[in-house]
């Protein structure tokens, strides 16, 4: 049973209008990845591309958001991630805003702060490597996304010191996939964990992670230097 749905839609967020955007853009991707396509079609689709990419194009750049913001009295500021959910808005490996990432729904599966937390995605055709098989490296980029969740959910803003994965077998496409992720020892800014990633029982690629939690005030000055490029600063 599901306790905390980290991936549960939030139909109150303004950025859900993006949603559908974004969910068309990638069935054109998976179309021009696996179809063959006509020319007219291409020519076509090209043009109304082209009058789509004009209307969008002029609009001021978004406010930056962080994806974990520290504040002075240690409280997080939810300024780049989805309050419900955890999970990054506009992440190219699993955020909801992004085109170019997969469809990730992130939970846990009791109330409990150390307990794993979970992925579920299933890759398309866009993320083929090997033929029928996912691609290594977006399999890799998602357990490095997922422990970032975890230290997350603990408000701890962290960075990957080290990532080692093992393919044990084959990742099929077009498969409900389950990726797990859980601390396994903290000593001061350094945490320990590993993850595990499945095909129904069978374990597919195993994962060890070191995740080395940032300064506040450091963390704090990526923030500030971010939001003034954002602002068009220096």
């Amino acid at each position: 049973m599901i306790i905390n749905a980290l991936g549960e839609k939030d139909d109150t967020s303004p950025h859900q209008k993006k949603l559908k955007l974004v969910q068309l853009l990638r069935s054109i991707n998976d179309q021009l990845v696996s179809s063959d396509l006509s020319e007219e079609a291409m020519a076509e689709a090209c043009k109304q591309l082209e009058l789509t990419h004009v209307r969008l194009s002029g609009f001021s750049e978004r406010a930056y958001q962080a994806v974990f913001a520290p504040s002075d009295d240690g409280e997080s500021a939810e300024l780049g991630y989805n309050a419900k959910t955890l999970q990054g808005l506009y992440t190219p490996v699993s955020g909801c805003c992004n085109a170019v990432a997969s469809e990730v729904t992130y939970f846990t599966e009791t109330s409990e702060a150390h307990d794993p937390v979970v992925a579920h995605v299933c890759y398309g055709k866009a993320f083929e490597g090997g033929p029928g098989l996912v691609h290594g490296g977006f399999i890799a980029a998602l357990f490095d996304e997922l422990f970032g969740v975890v230290q997350h959910r603990q408000e701890l803003p962290s960075m990957t010191g080290s990532l080692s994965l093992r393919y044990l077998k084959p990742t099929p496409l077009h498969t409900e996939l389950r990726y797990e992720a859980w601390v396994v020892e903290t000593r001061g800014r350094k945490s320990t964990m590993k993850a595990v990633l499945k095909n129904g029982d069978d374990v597919l690629v195993e994962a060890d992670a070191l995740f080395v939690t940032v300064l506040r005030k450091n963390y704090q000055k990526l923030v500030d230097q971010r939001v003034a490029v954002a602002k068009g600063g220096s």
